[in-house]
This record gives structure tokens, sequence and C-alpha cells, in this order.
């Protein structure tokens, strides 16, 4: 009796192993690289749901490549999750950029909703476009700021593009603050 208790404990034992193994094999393939558009997505998306102030902290120098409009509202067409609650993006040097290849798209990064408070620091946002937008669709075109909370901090926005108010960075409804920024503006 006690040896095929013991042969029954060697193989749920072994099939314990395989699925760790298998884990941890696939596990990787399931969680998004840091350093990936996918990752920041993901994070921005998970930060969302709770309205508690959540940090997210981008791979130090990475380029998040961006060659898609993640989401479309009144104000136009947005590369990343729409802001609606508290969020720091901390870029240690980062760069979040429009592709530069044929077709893609025309958008703004961020777009922040009345509940929203986005904080940016070490930040470099580049290559943002709603140039060929009409009235307010076509203000920020890196940001546009409707009402909610935005917190620029030793960060740079530069080389995007915008028809309207905010030109190619911001676009705003609202102040915000502004700590060692630099606002480069491009096209208004």
């Amino acid at each position: 009796m006690s040896t095929k208790f013991e042969l029954r404990r060697k193989q749920i034992y072994m099939l314990v192993v395989l699925a760790i193994t298998f884990l941890a094999c696939s596990l990787p393939d399931l969680v998004p690289d840091k350093c990936s558009t996918s990752y920041l997505i993901t994070k921005i998306t998970a930060a969302n749901v709770d309205p508690s102030p959540e940090t997210i902290e981008l791979a130090p120098n990475c380029v998040y490549e961006l060659d898609e409009i993640d989401n479309a509202n009144t104000y136009g067409d947005n590369g990343l999750p729409v802001i609606s609650t508290p969020i720091i993006i901390k870029g240690y040097n980062a760069t979040i950029t429009r592709s530069t290849v044929a077709g893609t798209p025309e958008f703004r990064f961020f777009y922040i909703n009345p509940s929203g408070n986005l904080t940016l620091e070490n930040v470099i946002i580049t290559n943002g476009s709603v140039g060929s937008a009409t009235e307010i669709l076509a203000s920020g075109g890196a940001i546009l700021n409707h009402q909610g909370d935005l917190t620029i901090i030793d960060s740079t926005i530069s080389g995007n593009i915008s028809n309207k108010s905010g030109g190619g960075g911001c676009g705003q409804s609202r102040e915000f603050d502004h700590h060692q920024q630099q606002l480069h503006r491009e096209s208004d």
C-alpha cells in the first residue's frame, strides 16, 4: 500500500514540476517586455481600472514607437489609452514617439479626460500629429488635456504637429504644472 502511495506522490510531484517548468518557460511570452509599446499600453489600461494613483516606470532610454490608433473620441485619435485616473509616468529618459513609416495614421499620444491626472517625469514625447484634423480635434499634437490635471517634470515635448490651440505640444482646457520641461512649438 505504501509503495502505491509513494508512486502516486512521485507522479503528482512530477506533474507539478512539469507544470511549473511549462509556466516558467511560457510566462515571458505572456508578460510584455518593459521596453515595448504593448507594455506601456497594458500598464496605462491597468492603471485606469483603479482610481488610486499609479506609477508606471518605463525602461531607461527605451524608445516606445507607436504605429496605430489606440482609441478615438470626440476630440480625435489617440495613440495611448485615455488617461482617466491619477497616473505618473517615470520615463528615465525614455522616448514615446509615433512611427515615421509611411502610412502611419495621425494621432496624439495622450488624451486626459476630466477625471484624469497625468504626470510625465523625464519623458521625451515626439512626432505626435493631429495636423490635418479640424477644430478642437486638432488641439495638442502630443497631449490634449480636457479639464484634467497635467504635470510635466524634466521632460521634452517636441516635433509634434497641430493646427489649433496648444500647437504641437499640449492642447489645454485647464492650466498645468510644469517644471524644467522643454515645450517646442513647431506648428500652430
